[in-house]
């Protein structure tokens, strides 16, 4: 007796999530740090930098969905359950 393509599909993935090798999206958070820029003053040789400040907010999101939206750093969730929830953060650079 012939099995359908779908059927052979729900095997295979039945076999693949017994054995752990589904696709899954997991989690890999990361902490953003908002800044603002302004320009510099213009130098000498007319050259200008921009000049960098974090605003104190930052935004957490995970590959798994979740999202905190800017927020200030001192409502940031507890380290240790993020990490639980989520995984070791990584954090983006504070200029």
């Amino acid at each position: 007796m012939a099995i359908t393509p779908e059927e052979a599909e729900g095997r295979e993935a039945a076999e693949r999530r017994a054995r752990g090798l589904d696709w899954s999206k997991g989690h890999r958070l990361h902490i953003h740090n908002q800044i603002e820029s302004r320009p510099g003053l213009i130098e000498a040789d007319g050259a200008s930098w921009l000049e960098n400040r974090a605003t104190g907010a930052v935004h957490l999101v995970c590959n798994c969905g979740y999202s905190s939206g800017w927020i200030p750093r001192r409502e940031m969730p507890d380290p240790m359950h993020l990490k639980a929830e989520h995984g070791a953060p990584i954090e983006s650079q504070t200029i």
